[in-house]
C-alpha cells in the first residue's frame, strides 16, 4: 500500500453507493443555482429526507460546515480503519488520513505527481481543467499558502467562517482538479473504480482526497493557535442521518433513482479562482 493511501476495506466502504450519495447531495444542495435547478419533485424528495439546506456555499456560516462535515469525514474514515483492530493488553487507534503537512508542489513529485492531461487536443477537457495544472496558478497558490494560510497574523485577521469559505472556493477546488486525472466515461458510475477527483460522488475514493483534506483540516488547528482558542465547528451543518440506519455521512440509495444521478451531468467541485484566469 502506498504511502498515505486508505485500505482497501475502507475504500470499498466510501465507494458504497450510500456514501456516494451523502458527499454528492451535500455539495449539490449547498450551491444555490444547483438547489433551484433541480426539478420540484426531487427538491422535494430532498426536503422530504431533511437535505433541505440551512444556508447556500456563499452565505454566512457555510465556511463552518465546510470544516465541519469534512472533518467528521475524516473522523468517520479513521474509524472506519480501526474497526476489529486488536492489540495486546490495549488498543492502539491509527489514523490512515495521513495530511500533506507540505503540499507537493512540484508537478513531478515523485510520490504525488500532478496527472498530465493533453488538454490541448481536447476542448470538453479544456472546459474541466481551465488553468488548473498550469505552473503559474501552481505558483499562485504556493504564495497564498505562505502568506495567508500559513501565516499567523493573516489567520489572526480572520473568522474561522470566512477561513472555511475561503479555502472551499479557492485551494480546495484547485487542489481537486490540479490532482485529478481525466474523467471516466461516466462520472456517476457505482463502480468501486471509480475514485475521479473531480466531482463529490467519487473523489473521496480517492487517495488524494484524504491528504488533501487533511491538510485543510489542519488549517483549523493552525487558526486556533494563531488566535489562542478552541475552534468551534458544533453549529456546522453535515447533513441528515440517513433517513434508513440513522448513521452519519450516508444517504438512502432510493435518491440515486430519485434525483436520476444516472442521467445527471457530472457534478464538478467549485472553483471560484477559475472566474479569474486571465490574472494568471
Amino acid at each position: 500500500m502506498a504511502y498515505g493511501d486508505i485500505p482497501q476495506a475502507v475504500k470499498e466502504k466510501l465507494a458504497s453507493e450510500r456514501i456516494r450519495m451523502y458527499h454528492a447531495i451535500w455539495h449539490l444542495v449547498r450551491n444555490e443555482s444547483s438547489w433551484n435547478s433541480l426539478p420540484t419533485e426531487s427538491r422535494e424528495q430532498l426536503i422530504a429526507d431533511g437535505w433541505e439546506p440551512p444556508r447556500f456555499e456563499t452565505q454566512e456560516g457555510a465556511g463552518i460546515d465546510f470544516l465541519f462535515m469534512h472533518q467528521r469525514m475524516i473522523e468517520m474514515t479513521n474509524s472506519w480503519a480501526n474497526e476489529g483492530r486488536h492489540h495486546y493488553h490495549h488498543h492502539i487507534k491509527e489514523d490512515v488520513v495521513i495530511p500533506w503537512v507540505n503540499i507537493p508542489w512540484d508537478h513531478n513529485d515523485p510520490v504525488w505527481p500532478m496527472p498530465e492531461i493533453d488538454l490541448a487536443s481536447n476542448p470538453d477537457l479544456q472546459n474541466i481543467f481551465r488553468n488548473s495544472k498550469d505552473q503559474n496558478v501552481t505558483n499562485y497558490y504556493k504564495n497564498r499558502v505562505e502568506n495567508e494560510f500559513s501565516n499567523r497574523e493573516w489567520l489572526r485577521n480572520i473568522t474561522l467562517d470566512a477561513l472555511g469559505t475561503e479555502l472551499e472556493r479557492s485551494i480546495h477546488g484547485w487542489m481537486h482538479m490540479h490532482w485529478s486525472s481525466e474523467p471516466p466515461d461516466n462520472t456517476n458510475t457505482l463502480d468501486v473504480d471509480n475514485d475521479w477527483l473531480g466531482s463529490p460522488f467519487s473523489s473521496h475514493v480517492n487517495s488524494h482526497f484524504w491528504k488533501l483534506h487533511g491538510w485543510i483540516d489542519n488549517r483549523i488547528v493552525a487558526w486556533g493557535d494563531a488566535n489562542g482558542v478552541e475552534p468551534a465547528l458544533s453549529g456546522g451543518w453535515d447533513g441528515p442521518l440517513d433517513s434508513v440506519t440513522g448513521e452519519m455521512h450516508s444517504a438512502d440509495p432510493k435518491l440515486f433513482k430519485a434525483l436520476k444521478f444516472d442521467e445527471l451531468p457530472r457534478i464538478m467541485m467549485l472553483w471560484d479562482d477559475l472566474l479569474l484566469e486571465d490574472e494568471f
